[in-house]
């Protein structure tokens, strides 16, 4: 009898990763590639590629794909299965669930990629027992999610959790291409942490690129002193957003993902220091609730997909956590 495994894809800006689980989150046959280029032929493509290769690798090993989970940067309809948008890759209303689905006739579900690794911190992370948490996703982009009363929450437009445009500096940086500015994105981001970098006048490589987030963090750990005056920036902007957050929904906790939570010891203290400072509780907020970089590390969207997947098999399970992408008559089109 053949074991059941779960095929996950996670899709990110700068790359994409994919793995194979079973039920219990256990990943194998990791692996990701950077993209190339954006278009929405070429980026189906290389999932199609990979979802043939990590059946293939199942079956040489008598395991079956029972399902598909995918995570999608930007904006996703996971009922239907639909990638609505990604503005920076250009994509736009790609019906990623159908065409997977009808290609390896398996089932397939999607979702958001911060809304998923938020329902991974429920089911395999560090919110198993939590009922109210916020999650962050630090990362190229500043993106989230809320995980409210036992659910996942959406908002009436499906956007809630969009940490990365709230205002942190007046007349600050505009967001790219556009004249909104001064938001959280543009400042906390790994390249808004760089441009704090060059802002305060750090040098560029010999080749003219300046460091990014985990070399700059290398070099704080070492006592750098203009690297720790960034990652000061880093937790104060963070602290800002997080506060007010925190002032309006009062979790139990706060996870930090996305690259940049692999540098959380750089930012703490500043970090600490503003929730201090900001929440109507002051010193005494960590009686409410605590702030901490989630424990998936870089395979939290693999483990998003996981999630988006399990769920989506297990529709009464998905429903009470209020995940949108499973029902019962969902069919292999997704």
């Amino acid at each position: 009898m053949k074991r059941h495994c779960i095929v996950a894809i996670d899709i990110g800006g700068s790359k994409i990763a994919w793995g194979l689980s079973d039920c219990e989150g256990e990943l194998t046959h990791t692996g990701k590639r950077m993209w190339d280029r954006y278009d929405s032929r070429h980026v189906l493509a290389v999932i199609e590629d990979i979802v043939q290769m990590l059946c293939e690798e199942a079956e040489k090993e008598g395991r079956l794909p029972e399902a598909i989970g995918v995570t999608i940067p930007g904006f996703a309809d996971p009922a239907k299965g639909i990638w609505l948008s990604a503005e920076f890759m250009g994509i736009y209303h790609v019906p990623v669930a159908q065409i997977l689905g009808e290609r390896f006739r398996i089932p397939v579900y999607i979702e958001n990629d911060t809304n998923a690794c938020c329902l991974a911190e429920k089911l395999f992370g560090a919110c198993r027992d939590v009922d109210d948490f916020l999650y962050l996703t630090v990362s190229n982009g500043v993106g989230g999610a809320l995980f409210l009363d036992g659910k996942l929450y959406y908002g009436s437009h499906g956007a809630a959790g969009e940490y990365g445009m709230c205002i942190v500096k007046e007349g600050g940086r505009p967001l790219e291409n556009r004249d909104y500015a001064g938001c959280l994105e543009m400042y906390a981001s790994g390249r808004g942490l760089r441009q704090n970098y060059m802002d305060a006048g750090g040098a560029p490589f010999e080749n003219g690129e300046y460091p990014d987030g985990s070399i700059l963090a290398g070099r704080a750990r070492k006592g750098d002193v203009l690297a720790n005056r960034v990652f000061d920036l880093e937790g104060y902007y963070l602290g800002k957003v997080i506060a007010s957050a925190c002032n309006l929904l009062d979790p139990e906790k706060v996870i930090i993902g996305g690259g940049l939570s692999l540098a959380f010891d750089c930012y703490e203290a500043a970090l600490v220091r503003t929730l201090n400072e900001q929440h109507y509780k002051g010193a005494d907020y960590t009686k409410l609730f605590s702030v901490e970089p989630t424990k998936l590390g870089y395979d939290g969207g693999l483990y998003g997909a996981v999630s988006a997947a399990k769920l989506g098999m297990e529709p009464d399970e998905g429903k009470r956590m209020g995940y949108r992408g499973g029902s019962k008559d969902r069919g292999l089109a997704g």
